[in-house]
């Protein structure tokens, strides 16, 4: 089997089973009695889309890039359902797989991502709920921020659980608790790791256009072979490297005017990722997004902007004088329209641009890309 053979098999494996569903579960929005007492409303939603697209670094070069034209083909998958006896179920499911017209330096780049989720409402507005996730990437990674690599073609899995148990307060507040537990797994170069990540959350709708959400996590993350910076070899286990993050995000989000056509989203963000060896993976990193989103009729334009900065606690620079710095800005935005109920063209643009006192770690890449979506 070849190496784009290998690539598209997730894909089409994923493309048969949507068209199975597809054909077995022809039908929307439904309300169904499961018994005498308990009633459902239950909703699925698939959509297909395919484009072209030009990419002029895909390498993420600081030097030398390299443009590539592909063809891009995705589907996502949307189910829930609201049971009168206060249960719920959702599942997701995105997919998207891009291929480029030269194979060379790199042939394709897939994702899949994979979830389903179980609520239950306990009493006095309790919920608890269990969830489930699966990834698959192939594609390539910029991973200078806490690896010993710069680019790379980052092929593996991933499977999650996700419990959660949340409170309805009075005056619109919501208070949640997630525990995710992971484990990754990565072709070489990259090494295995496992994760879990409680994350408090605290959001309150200030209004009927607005919506306040605050949020803090601590991440654990211990790696299966990879080792602390400067470890001798052979190496003991206390060498095996393990990352512990601290995290808060603000996010607000507001429609701007009384009919909801516009809707801004802001979110501020900072995360400290300390290392169990000499502090070489240190480092505290401060981001700030903000989104744009008209929507009416045929039309929805959805554009964006992020920014991130790293400083880092004991890294230096080229020329070993100063601290290594680096900021990393993303733009873009993507324009659909209604041809019909379910035919939609698309455009989208992005631009992402690394700013560092590393010269490995400077680079400019631009993605332009135009198709179709249906909806069923």
């Amino acid at each position: 089997m070849s190496r784009s053979e290998q690539h598209f098999c997730p894909l089409i494996r994923t493309l048969v089973s949507f068209a199975f569903i597809t054909i077995v579960h022809a039908q929307s929005e439904r309300i169904d009695a499961i018994s005498e007492d308990v009633v459902s409303l239950s909703d699925m939603t698939y959509n297909l889309r395919s484009g072209i697209g030009v990419k002029d670094n895909v390498l993420y070069s600081n030097k030398d890039p390299v443009s590539r034209s592909y063809a891009v083909m995705g589907l996502d998958l949307t189910a829930f359902q609201i049971r009168s006896d206060e249960r719920e179920f959702s599942a997701f499911l995105s997919a998207d797989h891009e291929q480029y017209f030269e194979s060379d330096p790199v042939d394709s780049e897939s994702f899949v991502l994979a979830m389903i989720e179980y609520r239950y409402h306990l009493r006095d507005n309790w919920w608890i709920g269990l969830g489930s996730e699966y990834l698959y990437i192939d594609q390539l990674l910029d991973l200078s921020a806490d690896d010993d690599f710069n680019i790379v073609q980052a092929t593996g899995h991933s499977f999650g659980v996700l419990p959660s148990i949340e409170k309805k307060l009075a005056g619109d507040w919501i208070v949640s608790l997630d525990v995710p537990w992971r484990r990754q797994y990565y072709k070489d170069p990259l090494d295995d790791y496992t994760e879990a990540a409680p994350e408090l959350m605290l959001s309150y709708k200030t209004g009927q256009y607005s919506q306040l959400r605050v949020k803090a996590n601590l991440e654990y993350r211990g790696y299966d072979s990879r080792t602390i910076h400067g470890a001798l070899s052979p190496h003991q286990s206390s060498d095996i490297l393990n990352f512990e993050r601290l995290g808060f995000d603000l996010r607000y989000r507001h429609y701007l005017d009384h009919s909801r056509k516009w809707r801004s989203t802001t979110v501020l963000g900072f995360l400290n990722n300390k290392d169990n060896g000499d502090g070489y993976y240190n480092y505290d990193r401060f981001t700030a997004k903000q989104e744009l989103l008209y929507k009416a009729n045929s039309l929805q334009i959805r554009s964006g902007i992020g920014l991130s900065n790293y400083h880092y606690a004991n890294q230096k620079d080229d020329e070993q004088n100063q601290l290594r710095r680096k900021r990393v800005v993303r733009a873009e935005i993507r324009a659909s329209y209604d041809v019909r109920d379910s035919l939609k063209v698309f455009s989208a643009y992005s631009f992402e641009r690394s700013l560092s006192n590393s010269s490995y770690d400077n680079y400019r890449a631009n993605n332009v890309s135009f198709g179709m979506e249906w909806e069923f």
